[in-house]
């Protein structure tokens, strides 16, 4: 599936794989992580993290209007433009459902996962807003 242009999503090019090695080309993003960015201070300023989380936000809210449930947000997954703004990453674990559709798959980062992907119970493109809440 290729999802239309958006300004905090990185755009993916070409992709292509041999027996041992997947290549993806992208977008170059000559900022950092919030990984990064959390792990040098530690705490963030308050006016960053609205930033932030309303650019995610926006971001999930486009991907499940588009039927993404995207299943992998943490801190390592955004990247930071040079402008400062915030671009999400590693669409590896991302499922393409239909509109109210459920799944039970766990997968994604443990200390993000919503309670109900880690029961392997069902879950719809609601544990994205766990996992931000997580980011937060």
């Amino acid at each position: 599936m290729k999802l239309k242009s958006f300004p905090f999503l990185v755009k993916t090019f070409y992709t292509w794989q041999t027996k041992h090695n997947l290549f993806i080309v992208s977008d170059f993003v000559d900022g950092s992580d919030l990984f990064t960015l959390w792990k040098q201070d530690q705490v963030l300023p308050e006016e960053l993290v609205k930033l932030y989380v309303a650019e995610l936000a926006l971001t999930l809210d486009f991907l499940h209007a588009n039927g993404v449930i995207y299943r992998d947000l943490k801190l390592e997954n955004v990247l930071l433009d040079r402008n400062g703004h915030a671009k999400i990453i590693d669409f590896g674990l991302s499922k393409l459902v239909t509109p109210g559709e459920r799944r039970t798959t766990i997968c994604g980062t443990l200390q993000y996962m919503a309670p109900e992907v880690l029961k392997g119970e069902c879950y719809t493109a609601a544990c994205d807003w766990w996992s931000l809440g997580i980011v937060m």
